[in-house]
């Protein structure tokens, strides 16, 4: 059973919400959390975000905040096997975050150790692309 995602939109913290959720309204901020363990890595157990809109949202998996040094944008993937494959060869114990876009999504695997391997990974649906800024602390 998937574990759940917590949504914390900058004006009122500790809203909880299901997998799959969609963030609130354009134009207000939200921040995502989620921790190792809440989401797979398997096309069935990924958890799926609506509504995210990047340099607005943020994404905060407790760890490091996005740079140039730890996020590779990773381009276009066939399915979720090619993106996790994809991940798993960019991550290098520097790259923690990987993003790629799969039949017009993106995929953000995470590397939470940084010892070469994805550990897990977030949906977002509807998105092309994201930025190393959209990563938070």
């Amino acid at each position: 059973m998937r574990k759940d995602l917590v949504i914390i939109p900058n004006d009122e913290p500790g809203v909880l919400a299901r997998m799959g959720a969609t963030l609130g309204a354009a134009g207000v901020a939200q921040t995502v959390l989620t921790e190792a363990g809440h989401s797979g890595l398997k096309a069935t157990t990924i958890d799926q975000i609506t509504g995210f809109a990047t340099t607005e949202d943020k994404l905060d998996f407790n760890l490091a905040a996005g740079s140039a040094t730890n996020f590779l944008a990773g381009g276009v993937s066939s399915g979720v096997t090619d993106a996790l494959t994809n991940a798993n060869t960019a991550f290098d114990g520097t790259v923690q975050y990987f993003d790629t876009q799969v039949a017009g999504n993106t995929l953000v695997f995470v590397d939470v150790n940084l010892d070469g391997t994805a550990d897990m990974a977030v949906q977002l649906m509807g998105v092309g692309a994201t930025a190393f800024g959209d990563y938070i602390a």
